[in-house]
């Protein structure tokens, strides 16, 4: 049986890159969520009020499951290497392609 020694190194690099993509989403999340309170403001589209609950629900998520949250609460996440931040990378791209596709059209 192999025992895993865990590189201090790699935690905080992951940690980083999590709290810097996390950052990022909740900010994006809330340009969206102002474009989206705009729209409706303007055009009164049930569609949109159901983007701005998706939009509100994702920064509930993001605000809870970001690193400085977790970390006042006196938490800690560790030994999940990449997967700490994989699904917050993919997040931001989403939430790119829709920010742009939202002030595009």
């Amino acid at each position: 049986m192999q025992i895993q020694v865990i590189n201090p190194a790699d935690i905080e690099l992951f940690y980083i890159a999590r709290t810097v993509f996390s950052t990022i989403n909740i900010a994006l999340l809330i340009a969206l969520i102002t474009t989206y309170a705009s729209i409706y403001a303007k055009t009164r589209s049930q569609f949109t009020v159901g983007l701005l609950i998706f939009a509100i629900f994702f920064l509930i998520k993001d605000i809870t499951w970001s690193p400085f949250v977790i970390g006042w609460f006196g938490f800690g996440l560790f030994g999940l290497g990449p997967f700490a931040f994989l699904p917050d990378l993919f997040e931001f791209a989403a939430l790119s392609v829709l920010l742009y596709l939202t002030v595009k059209y």
